[in-house]
């Protein structure tokens, strides 16, 4: 059971812990590539232009709620080149449906509270006034469900 999940921003991998006190975990994703049946020659194209020659699954029986033939690819790809092939497959008019559903997690996420680490973020600022804020920061307070305690940070500034 999954019970806490992390993205890295800057390379859109995912972490995850079976318990709140575990070690993260890399999960390996798949990206899955759904665009319509007639358009199969030129997403193959696109595919083999950035030497995209093997697949996780491939899916043909897909269909969208109008009942148009969908095919439904899983590819072993990261992100960014992900990106690169969506981006270029829509220059081409090919309708990318779904493009950023992800196959994440081969197992299920809890949804229970106690399994669950929440933070509660409190963050003081030297002004009211959104307008005028100066962006400074006089402190933040967040509170930890698991450990259930506080943590204060003072921020100092020096001129």
């Amino acid at each position: 059971m999954i019970t806490s999940i992390w993205q890295d921003p800057a390379t859109k991998i995912f972490y995850f812990k079976n318990k709140i006190s575990s070690d993260f975990k890399q999960q390996k994703r798949f990206f899955n590539l759904i665009f319509e049946n007639t358009e199969i020659d030129k997403v193959q194209k696109i595919l083999l232009k950035y030497r995209i020659k093997n697949y996780i699954d491939i899916d043909f029986e897909w269909k969208d709620i109008y009942g148009k033939r969908l095919i439904n690819t899983t590819l072993d790809i990261n992100y960014n080149l992900f990106k690169k092939i969506t981006d270029e497959l829509e220059k081409n008019n090919v309708y990318v449906y779904g493009k950023n559903i992800m196959n994440i997690f081969n197992e299920p996420i809890s949804g229970k509270p106690e399994d669950k680490k929440i933070w509660f973020l409190d963050i003081e600022v030297n002004n009211e006034d959104v307008k005028n804020y100066s962006g400074k920061i006089n402190s933040i307070t967040y509170y930890d469900s698991y450990k259930k305690k506080y943590i204060f940070f003072l921020c100092i500034i020096k001129n």
